[in-house]
């Protein structure tokens, strides 16, 4: 039996000029389930509705600092700095703007986090939470927030490659790292040098469908059902993947529909009475 305690704060970023319907109903779909949900931005967004504490992001990292990730552009690096900050200011937890609730969230012993799939102890970074006093927070946002490493954590023939790189007067800037380096695989370095890796919870809790099975919770035939257990509490919908990055296309080359009329997501918001709401304008 899990312990139950007071529910945790939830806190998001957003970085752009328009957030995206499906977040909205995803940070309402916390809201919904008992918690206090924050949104930080470098703007105020007129389409994300009063349920939702709206916070200018300059309180955690000025926006001069926004670093984006050298291959994909994309400000996965930022946001991983930005969330571990946020924890270690003790603002509660961090939830990817992607995460649809399904229940309240344990907080048990504080310790929150999960596998990212089937077959590996790899934590996801999309729902964390954790002592923001720890050493270990102290040691992920040192090395989070360094401009120029090689990692431990790399491959082998990884780490090679930026030796050799160095060696020829090519510095080995963060932006340049394989994805990921700063968020699950930086994360789940430390869990297991801080001997937290034993809090992990199984991938179901937040992960439960595939990352190569992301379509199905949008289409009305996918039935994302099959993957939810009684210990799911939220679904992470991989957007950005669905939508093949930050430019809102998918692999089919065509704008991604929000979510069709029946799906698991649309059963969602219908469960919540949010099918009026500002979440259904595409």
């Amino acid at each position: 039996m899990h312990a139950q305690h007071k529910l945790l704060d939830l806190n998001a970023l957003w970085i752009g000029e328009r957030i995206g319907a499906l977040e909205i109903l995803c940070l309402l779909s916390g809201a919904a389930r008992g918690h206090k949900v924050r949104l930080f931005g470098y703007r105020r967004y007129d389409e994300v509705p009063e349920a939702i504490e709206q916070v200018d992001a300059r309180e955690i990292l000025p926006e001069a600092g926004i670093i984006r990730h050298g291959r994909t552009g994309s400000p996965s690096l930022f946001s991983n700095r930005f969330r571990y900050e946020l924890i270690r200011r003790g603002f509660g937890a961090w939830t990817d703007a992607d995460m649809l609730f399904l229940k309240p969230v344990r907080t048990g012993n504080g310790t929150v986090f999960a596998a990212l799939e089937e077959g590996t102890d790899e934590i996801a970074t999309g729902f964390l939470a954790y002592d923001p006093d720890s050493a270990f927070a102290r040691e992920v946002c040192d090395w989070a927030f360094r401009d120029e490493m090689i990692p431990p954590w790399l491959k082998p023939g990884e780490k090679a490659w930026f030796h050799a790189r160095k060696l020829v007067g090519l510095r080995p800037r963060v932006a340049d790292l394989p994805w990921g380096s700063i968020g699950p695989f930086l994360f789940t370095y430390l869990a297991r040098k801080h001997g937290l890796i034993r809090h992990s919870s199984p991938w179901q809790r937040f992960n439960p469908v595939p990352h190569k099975e992301k379509a199905l919770p949008f289409l009305a035939d996918g039935n994302a059902e099959r993957f939810i257990t009684p210990d799911t509490e939220a679904v992470h919908l991989w957007h950005q993947g669905l939508k093949g990055g930050m430019d809102g296309r998918n692999g089919f080359q065509k704008r991604v529909l929000l979510f069709e009329e029946n799906s698991f997501i649309w059963k969602v918001a219908k469960e919540l009475d949010l099918t009026t709401s500002v979440v259904w304008r595409v």
